[in-house]
């Protein structure tokens, strides 16, 4: 009777094991799958990106089809009252996609190469859109466009992250893309 006790007492036990164990699998399961969920949420569906002075009613034409046919909101920077670090972190963490309209001076906006580097930087896939006066440049043309812009403007893109080399990179990165004209 003493060898039966304890045989059933071992079985309770690995029993118990067996169904506690899967207890703590089935909520670290759980836990897993509710932080999978919670990071794949993006607050946009996209981020258009455009020159302020290039084509912003073509912009907003661009952001309103956007918003018509996607499941959620597009960040529209003109929408918001954010400083240039703000809206890189909105491009970085809060959208899957980078939407840029390229006109003739897209590329020598200080606020556009901190977007553009920004996508390259975390991967946010880039979708171009090239307006019809849009010139690839070349690298002695990226150099003269980088030129333009005075340190205060340097400066602005350092705190967040981004120095001038990182701009060319992100550059080359962007005129090897295929992008859609109009």
């Amino acid at each position: 009777e003493g060898h039966q006790d304890k045989a059933i007492e071992d079985l309770t036990l690995f029993v118990s094991v067996l169904f506690y164990g899967a207890l703590v699998l089935a909520v670290l399961l759980i836990i897993l799958a509710g932080y999978k969920y919670a990071t794949s949420l993006k607050k946009y569906s996209a981020y258009l990106g455009f020159d302020n002075f290039g084509a912003p009613v073509l912009a907003r034409l661009v952001h309103l089809l956007l918003e018509e046919f996607s499941a959620s909101r597009v960040f529209f920077d003109t929408d918001h009252e954010l400083t240039l670090a703000m809206t890189l972190q909105v491009l970085a963490f809060e959208t899957p996609q980078f939407v840029l309209i390229l006109t003739r001076s897209t590329l020598s906006r200080v606020w556009c190469a901190g977007e553009i580097t920004t996508a390259c930087r975390y991967n946010v896939p880039m979708f171009p859109i090239e307006f019809e006066d849009f010139e690839a440049p070349g690298e002695a043309m990226v150099d003269k466009l980088l030129s333009l812009w005075d340190a205060s403007n340097v400066v602005e893109l350092a705190t967040s992250g981004i120095a001038v080399d990182d701009i060319r990179q992100a550059y080359g990165q962007l005129l090897q893309m295929a992008g859609v004209k109009i």
